[in-house]
């Protein structure tokens, strides 16, 4: 079943939003990139990132509703594939609940990249709403994949946003190392 709705938006702002939940000065984009996660399994990761000045706004991801077999398109202001804007950036992994998938906070990695920051949402593999498995198999690879993002992608420190399940990062692990910012080239390419 593929269930598509004119406007199942993640980037809807009341007019009375407080200012750092307001866009930022950067257009934001967003694609998807592929890196290996802990114990050599494959993540699917989306990676928003500022942009380059003049970016359009309007993107879509396609994702799944919690059922794991009900498609849905998503929409929001984050260009697909746009050309990254030349700068430093500090990176923000964002990593779901259990169940979960990369889309459940895309919102709010639209809103890191407005405002400068990488921000890299996971799947986490056994853990998504596709594919979730025993609860056990996600607590023994979730910092490890966190862990394997940044290394993905050339970071040595970074900050982690976790829902529910995605939290346990700050329960038994941390960042580490005290390398500066890298080019967003590098890692949106």
């Amino acid at each position: 079943m593929e269930m598509r709705m004119a406007e199942n938006r993640v980037d809807p702002l009341p007019p009375d939003a407080p200012e750092l939940a307001r866009r930022g000065p950067h257009p934001a984009g967003v694609r998807t990139v592929s890196l290996q996660g802990a114990a050599g399994r494959g993540m699917v990761v989306e990676l928003w990132y500022p942009a380059v000045a003049g970016a359009p706004a309007g993107g879509t991801h396609d994702t799944m509703l919690r059922d794991g077999a009900t498609r849905i398109v998503l929409r929001g202001a984050a260009c697909r594939d746009a050309p990254p804007a030349p700068g430093e950036w500090p990176l923000v992994i964002l990593s779901h609940g259990y169940p979960g998938n990369r889309h459940l906070m895309a919102h709010l990695g639209e809103a890191l990249a407005g405002h400068g920051f990488l921000a890299a949402s996971p799947d986490h593999p056994g853990s998504t709403y596709a594919d979730h498995g025993a609860f056990g198999e996600t607590l023994l690879h979730r910092m490890d994949d966190v862990r394997a993002v940044a290394d993905g992608l050339g970071a040595g420190r970074f900050a982690i946003i976790g829902y529910s399940m995605g939290g346990v990062w700050r329960a038994g692990g941390r960042g580490r190392g005290d390398r500066p910012r890298r080019n967003c080239a590098s890692r949106c390419a």
